[in-house]
């Protein structure tokens, strides 16, 4: 309400910072729920940079659609106050008659305005705010059976969440031709608001615009879903998964009752560990990198223990404290595992 009151009379780049803002916050909490991998392909900053420059287009397009009634209405508010400018937003939303004599003109050529505008809109248009939710919905029901059930619930939300405004937006649209007869009856005695209809006079369309608009957020949706199923940082990815496979082929370094004095050699888990640190240092991928080298880290910490507990090759500690050197020994190969699970939901999220 307060942002239509500023913006309506505002010049088109303060429409189109405020357009390009609110759809760069819907894409990053859209992108972070529903395409994560977007911000693995490009990193936080440059998932985030690619995210504005689309918002910048959507917000640029937007701005051009309401270039044509904002200038339709612009004579009839301009002199107003911001206080009186919302006085006309909530009598045309089916609000309060303003009291103030040029708040009700206003609100009476806006509502024409409007309603010329919802009569002209074409069919598509009108029957989008229906057929949406159900789109919504199938992408959900496919999510959720054939790929990723988290994500069927997200869109199945966002699906729920347009079909609650759809009988707002229908009631509105309804109630709209009511309205601005409601308030043309009350400014009556006002001679500018009698003839208001005979000198109303809209715009061309523009469908060119809304056909860019349309293949600009086709193009970004697009991109997303492409980035979606590619594969991020292949070369890193690839040295992830020898990790991972350095790490499952060695069972009997992974196993606590196997660190005494014995089978396998302390030379075995100390090559090992060399190796996992080498394959740390080969990977710069912002969401790879920590995983490896917090790996590196714990098997260094598993051969530190191993090594410690063979000082004494004859075994004679007491068995209390093997078992403690045991029990720490796991809960790193636990915490080393977590991480190598951690590494694969990243390179293979949708394997």
């Amino acid at each position: 309400m307060i942002v239509w009151a500023r913006t309506v009379v505002a010049p088109w780049w303060v429409r189109w910072l405020v357009n390009s803002a609110i759809a760069a916050v819907v894409l990053v909490a859209l992108s972070a729920v529903l395409f994560p991998t977007l911000y693995y392909s490009f990193g936080w900053l440059g998932g985030l940079l690619v995210l504005l420059v689309f918002g910048l287009a959507v917000g640029a397009l937007m701005a051009r659609l309401q270039t044509s009634i904002a200038n339709s209405c612009a004579p009839a508010l301009t002199g107003l106050d911001l206080q009186q400018r919302t006085q006309v937003y909530k009598a045309v939303r089916g609000g309060p008659v303003p009291d103030d004599p040029r708040a009700l003109a206003a609100a009476a050529r806006v509502g024409v305005i409007s309603l010329a505008f919802q009569r002209r809109a074409p069919r598509w248009q009108k029957t989008t705010r229906w057929w949406a939710p159900v789109l919504y919905v199938v992408i959900g029901v496919i999510e959720f059976l054939l790929r990723d059930p988290r994500q069927g619930l997200v869109w199945t939300a966002v699906a729920l969440f347009f079909a609650i405004l759809l009988p707002v937006q229908t009631r509105r649209s309804r109630r709209l031709p009511h309205t601005v007869e409601r308030l043309r009856a009350a400014a009556s005695e006002i001679p500018e608001v009698v003839d208001v209809e005979d000198t109303v006079v809209l715009p061309p369309r523009r469908m060119r615009t809304t056909v860019l608009l349309l293949l600009v957020l086709g193009l970004a949706f697009g991109t997303v879903l492409y980035l979606w199923g590619f594969p991020r940082h292949a070369p890193d990815c690839r040295t992830a998964d020898k990790v991972v496979d350095l790490i499952y082929t060695q069972p009997k370094l992974l196993d606590a009752n196997l660190i005494t004095p014995g089978d396998p050699a302390l030379s075995r888990y100390q090559d090992w560990s060399n190796q996992l640190q080498d394959y740390a240092r080969q990977v710069t991928a912002a969401d790879l990198a920590p995983h490896l080298h917090r790996i590196a880290e714990l098997s260094a910490q598993a051969v530190a223990l191993v090594a410690d507990l063979r000082k004494d090759p004859a075994g004679s500690l007491p068995p209390d404290i093997v078992s403690d050197r045991q029990a720490a020994y796991q809960k790193i190969i636990n915490e080393l595992i977590s991480e190598d699970d951690a590494l694969n939901a990243i390179c293979h999220a949708h394997s």
